[in-house]
C-alpha cells in the first residue's frame, strides 16, 4: 500500500518517504510544502524515490534490515536518486517530536542545495555513507531503468564479472528451465525464473539470483509506479502531472530545434447533466469514450491527457519542417477542429442509450508555441482564454490562436 498524505506546494521539491510504522505521519500533515508518502516496504521506497526525480528523505520505521540487506537497499537508493537522505529512529525515544522539525529542515536544505552531495559524516544521516553492495555497478542498471530500457542484460553482465562465470543466463519461469546448475530467481513468494551457471559456486549463484530478483522486481514496480504517477486510471490518458512533464519537454525540444508545438484544451460540455441524468457509472463511460475518440482523431505521436474532471489537453507536437523567420501557426489545425466537430455529430456512447449520436459536444481552445506563448503557463492561459471565448459564443466549437474565426 502506498498513500500520499501531504500536498506539495511550489516552495518545495522534496518527498519524505516513510517506510513502515514511523509514528509521526500525522504530524507531517501540517507541513503543506512537503509531499509525504507512506509505503510498506523498502522496495516500494526505491520505486517511489526513482519516480519524478525529486530529492528524497527516507525514514525507516519498524523495518528490520541486516547489514547485507541494508547495504543493498542503500546502494539501490543511491543508484536511482543520488540526493537521498536516510534516517532511522535509532535509540531516540522521543523522536516524533524532534524528528519532524529535523526532517522538514533537512528537506528544505536539500531544496536549497539540490545538486550538492550529502556528507557521509553528517550525524543526521543514519547510514547514508555506506557504499552499497560489492556486486557490480548499480549506476548502469539504474540508468537503464530510468531511461525505460531493460535492466536484465546490464545486471547479468555485472553478475557475470562478480561471479567469474560468463555462462550465467536467466530464464523466465514460463520457459520451464531447471537443473542442477540452476537456482530460483525469486522475490518474496513469487518465483520470476531461474539463473543458470556452470562455473560459479552454488553460494555465489544463489547470491547472484537474489540480486537479480531485486532488480527485476524493482523494474516491474518502477513501471507500475510510473504508470500510476503519470496516467489517469479511468481513461488511461496522461494525468495532470504527466501532461506537465511531457509539455515542458515538448516546448524545450521545439525551442532547441526551432519547431512548433501546440496545446489544445478541451472541455466536455454539460458533463454534470450526464452524471445527473444517467448516473456516475455512465459518466465514467462518457469520459472513456471521449478519450478514445480524441485519440482516434489525432496523430499517434500526439499526447492525450485528462487534466481535470471533464477537462482534457492534447499536446500536438510538430515534427515537420523547422520554423524560419516569418513562419505562421500551422493551418492544418483548422481542419483538425473541423474533424472533431464532424466526428462528434456521429459519435455514439452506449452508456447514453439509443440514439446517442450527437449528444456529446466539446468546446476547446488551441494555442501554439511560439506565436501564442513561449512557456507552459503562457500557452495554458491562452488556450484557456480561447476555450472560454468559444463557450461564450455557443459551445461545441474550438477557437484557435492567431485565427479570428472559430471552427465548429
Amino acid at each position: 500500500m502506498t498513500a500520499a498524505i501531504g500536498a506539495r506546494s511550489g516552495r518545495s521539491n522534496v518527498r519524505i518517504i516513510l517506510i513502515g510504522n514511523t509514528g509521526f505521519a500525522s504530524a507531517l500533515r501540517a507541513h503543506s510544502g512537503i509531499e509525504v508518502i507512506e509505503v510498506d516496504s523498502t522496495l516500494e521506497a526505491i520505486g517511489q524515490a526513482s519516480v519524478g526525480g525529486e530529492r528524497c528523505v527516507i525514514v525507516l520505521g519498524e523495518i528490520d534490515l541486516d547489514s547485507d540487506r541494508r547495504s543493498t537497499f542503500v546502494g539501490a537508493l543511491r543508484a536511482v536518486n543520488d540526493g537521498v537522505r536516510i534516517y532511522t529512529p535509532m535509540e531516540c525515544t522521543d523522536w516524533p517530536a524532534w524528528m519532524v522539525d529535523r526532517l522538514v529542515d533537512s528537506a528544505e536544505r536539500l531544496v536549497e542545495a539540490a545538486k550538492k552531495r550529502d556528507d557521509p559524516s553528517d550525524p543526521e544521516q543514519a547510514f547514508a555513507g555506506e557504499s552499497g553492495s560489492d556486486i557490480g555497478p548499480w549506476s548502469q542498471a539504474a540508468e537503464a531503468l530510468l531511461s525505460g530500457h531493460s535492466v536484465l542484460e546490464v545486471v547479468l553482465d555485472s553478475l557475470r564479472v562478480w561471479a567469474g562465470d560468463e555462462t550465467l543466463m536467466y530464464h523466465p519461469a514460463d520457459e520451464g528451465v531447471s537443473g542442477a546448475s540452476s537456482v530460483p530467481v525469486a522475490h518474496g513468494d513469487r518465483t520470476l525464473g531461474v539463473l543458470v551457471g556452470t562455473v560459479a559456486s552454488p553460494g555465489k549463484l544463489a547470491e547472484a539470483a537474489k540480486h537479480l530478483a531485486l532488480w527485476l522486481t524493482l523494474e516491474a514496480q518502477h513501471h507500475q509506479l510510473t504508470r500510476a504517477a503519470f496516467r489517469d486510471p479511468l481513461t488511461g490518458a496522461y494525468n495532470r502531472r504527466g501532461f506537465e512533464l511531457a509539455f515542458d519537454r515538448a516546448i524545450a525540444r521545439a525551442r532547441d530545434e526551432r519547431r512548433s508545438v501546440s496545446l489544445m484544451l478541451l472541455d466536455l460540455d454539460d458533463f454534470k447533466r450526464y452524471n445527473d441524468e444517467y448516473g456516475h457509472e455512465a459518466g465514467d463511460a462518457v469520459l472513456v469514450s471521449i478519450v478514445d475518440l480524441v485519440r482516434a482523431l489525432v496523430r499517434p505521436a500526439d499526447l492525450v491527457c485528462r487534466i481535470g474532471g471533464d477537462e482534457f489537453a492534447v499536446i500536438l507536437d510538430d515534427q515537420g519542417k523547422k520554423r524560419v523567420e516569418g513562419s505562421q501557426m500551422p493551418r492544418e489545425f483548422a481542419a483538425l477542429a473541423d474533424r472533431f466537430a464532424a466526428a462528434l455529430k456521429v459519435h455514439e456512447c452506449d452508456a447514453l442509450g439509443k440514439d446517442s449520436a450527437g449528444k456529446l459536444s466539446l468546446t476547446g481552445g488551441l494555442a501554439s508555441y511560439p506565436w501564442d506563448g513561449v512557456t507552459r503557463a503562457e500557452l495554458l492561459r491562452t488556450a484557456d482564454r480561447l476555450l472560454l471565448e468559444a463557450k461564450a459564443s455557443g459551445k461545441g466549437r474550438i477557437r484557435l490562436g492567431r485565427f479570428s474565426d472559430d471552427c465548429s
